[in-house]
């Protein structure tokens, strides 16, 4: 058997032996804490990045929401652009109409241009004429009568002289 010697030698060889064992276990220890540390760091940004990527999310779910509205704004413009080529395609239209209308009025003036020139003219200047000599002739009427009245105003003071004469001489009529 074992006596106390021989114990204390085991314990020192032991205590040899597991003393490095006991300094890298508490190297180990101290490794342990630190990744520890380390994970609890890492576990943090995991945290941060799966927080910081739901806002990415939200915010390309955003943007997406954004790129909805603008497609439907894109495409009511498109409709509005269509139907402002329809109504400049119907003024075009209407403008031709109004061209050709233009062109046919100005056929037209003319037209009565040339009638007024050759035929309306002519005929003025004849009723014109006829104006003149039934001016004259109504001048000269209108002079006779005259006469006419002046000569009937003078018979008329003669006979009443004639009258006055005999009254004063005592001649009846």
């Amino acid at each position: 058997m074992l006596d106390q010697n021989d114990l204390k030698m085991i314990a020192r060889v032991v205590s040899e032996v597991v003393e490095p064992i006991k300094q890298d276990v508490s190297g180990l220890k101290a490794d342990v804490s630190v990744l520890k540390e380390d994970v609890s760091g890492l576990k943090q940004d995991v945290s941060q990045l799966k927080s910081d990527m739901a806002e990415q999310k939200q915010a390309i779910s955003q943007l997406q929401d954004d790129m909805a509205e603008q497609k439907q704004a894109i495409s009511q413009l498109r409709d509005d652009m269509a139907e402002q080529k329809q109504a400049i395609s119907q003024l075009q239209d209407d403008m031709a109409e109004q061209k050709q209308a233009v062109v046919k009025l100005q056929t037209d003036v003319s037209e009565i241009h040339l009638i007024l020139e050759n035929d309306v003219r002519k005929r003025i200047d004849i009723i014109a004429e006829g104006h003149l000599n039934l001016n004259r002739k109504l001048d000269d009427a209108l002079r006779v009568e005259g006469e006419k009245e002046m000569t009937i105003l003078r018979v008329t003071k003669l006979e009443n002289e004639v009258r006055g004469l005999k009254a004063r001489s005592g001649v009846r009529v």
